[in-house]
């Protein structure tokens, strides 16, 4: 919108920088700048409501305004997903993110990041299960989880006859992937780095897989018809390590602890851990009801 303000006008208010006509070009909708600008003049001029013809057209006289129409359309509702590749509740929810992306296409940019839980996974399962059985005890803990569950399958050995010493191999490799997508590399429409994050959590927890082990990592990719050598590239370069010390900055940030946790509205709402899908579709709707500049008291 432009708005061009003639000397008659500002002469008449007898303010040559009115605070309230800088206000009002601060508004943004153009009918609710009319109404206003309308009241303003008619004010000034000793003319009539903005209901009649004599007001708008009292408007046109000393204001120049072009139709309303936005520079730049709302943009997606920005979510961070922080999650373990060997996380079950992770493993669980990546079906409920593709549904999000599905619903809601681009009115919402969800960004991946890693949170370490299983960082030091032997050390952290013996120590936290010791009283408990163990691996094996974590191990009936993870299987009674995923019968709750129909769109997952856990082997019956998960976590017993093989221990990934360490998730965080795996999100270096992951950042990798993200790295190419954001270069060109892959086509982003191929939705490479949310295929192969769920095939790192189904070789693992269907498979045993070991996928914390490089050798490992790219025959999955590999299998996925990803450029292998374009991937190491990322990691030799430095950049796949620098996005993930950018996701341990992020964590101590928003204090992250739990996975998978989503948080949404520039750090003021976050979901953790098992959050159903309603749950979540709830939120981003309020959002895209209520966008970030509409405060709500409810």
């Amino acid at each position: 919108m432009s708005i061009k303000l003639f000397p008659k006008l500002l002469s008449l208010s007898g303010q040559q920088d009115s605070g309230g006509i800088e206000q009002l070009l601060q508004l943004t909708n153009y009918r609710l700048l009319y109404n206003t600008l309308s009241v303003f003049s008619a004010s000034i001029l000793g003319e009539a409501t903005p209901t009649s013809p004599r007001a708008s057209l009292s408007i046109t006289n000393y204001f120049d305004i072009s139709p309303f129409h936005p520079q730049n359309p709302m943009e997606p509702i920005r979510i961070f997903c922080f999650s373990d590749v060997l996380c079950i509740w992770a493993y669980i929810a990546q079906i409920r993110l593709d549904e999000l992306k599905t619903t809601f296409q681009d009115k919402i940019a969800i960004e991946h990041h890693f949170v370490p839980i299983f960082g030091i996974a032997r050390e952290r399962l013996n120590s936290r299960w010791r009283d408990r059985g163990g691996l094996q005890g974590y191990s009936d803990h993870i299987q009674e989880v995923a019968k709750k569950f129909d769109h997952i399958s856990v082997h019956p050995d998960i976590w017993i006859k093989v221990t990934p010493p360490s998730s965080t191999s795996c999100h270096l490799f992951l950042h990798a992937i993200q790295l190419l997508e954001a270069k060109g590399l892959v086509e982003e429409a191929q939705q490479v780095f949310e295929k192969i994050t769920w095939a790192f959590r189904k070789a693992f927890f269907t498979q045993l897989a070991n996928v914390s082990d490089r050798k490992v990592q790219f025959e999955i990719a590999e299998e996925l018809r990803l450029p292998i050598a374009a991937i190491q590239a990322q990691i030799d370069s430095g950049e796949a390590y620098a996005q993930l010390f950018k996701d341990f900055e992020l964590v101590k940030d928003y204090t992250v602890t739990v996975s998978p946790t989503l948080i949404f509205n520039e750090g003021r709402q976050r979901l953790n851990g098992n959050v159903g899908y309603r749950v979540i579709e709830a939120n981003i709707r309020e959002l895209l009801h209520n966008p970030l500049e509409e405060q709500s008291w409810c």
